[in-house]
């Protein structure tokens, strides 16, 4: 109902919009058209140039995208057949893989051997060095004591004939009182003197 109220209204306000489009058709100028349409043209053969420079491009990416597909490919086959060989590498043995496991064994006993040398050597090298000590300590030693046994010998001399020297006239008086007495003579004292 209220749109049937206000249709007088709108039914008026229609016929003044369609008058006025009348009058723009019937006032319009051709060769303002033209020049509308040249730019439209222009416009649409510069969208037509980029739309087939974009075409252009994406047929290139296509064909890109394919050798790159391929050549994908190409590379992930060679890979399955280097990873089959490194595997088939892995589980056969070389030929010369007994001889070289027998190199391996010997060369583990010639090292054994070579550190127990080597051990010996060390060791044997650190008793001499002790012994050469040991050897240089006793030769120090014995050079001491025949040093020392050299002057007591020396002493014992100075000594000895310090004795003899205060003991020479008492011997001379015994000498003589035994010839007296006819018991010693002075051969046997003479001997006796010898032996002291």
């Amino acid at each position: 109902m209220d749109l049937l109220d206000k249709e007088k209204g709108l039914k008026a306000s229609r016929e003044a919009a369609i008058e006025y489009l009348d009058g723009l058709s019937n006032n319009y100028d051709s060769s303002k058209d033209q020049e509308v349409e040249k730019k439209i043209m222009k416009i649409l053969s510069g969208q037509e140039k980029a739309l087939e420079q974009l075409d252009t491009r994406v047929n290139d990416l296509k064909q890109n995208q394919n050798e790159l597909t391929q050549e994908l490919q190409v590379k992930k086959v060679e890979l399955e057949r280097a990873e089959k060989r490194l595997e088939s590498l892995h589980h056969a043995a070389p030929s010369h893989q007994s001889e070289l496991n027998q190199y391996e064994t010997d060369l583990a006993t010639i090292y054994k051997i070579y550190v127990e040398k080597i051990r010996n050597h060390d060791y044997l090298q650190f008793k001499l060095e002790k012994y050469q000590k040991l050897e240089e300590n006793s030769k120090k030693s014995l050079k001491g004591l025949i040093a020392q046994n050299q002057a007591m010998e020396q002493e014992n001399i100075h000594d000895n004939n310090e004795i003899i020297e205060y003991q020479e006239p008492e011997q001379v008086d015994n000498v003589n009182v035994d010839r007296d007495d006819g018991e010693m003579d002075g051969d046997e004292f003479d001997d006796d003197d010898e032996h002291f």
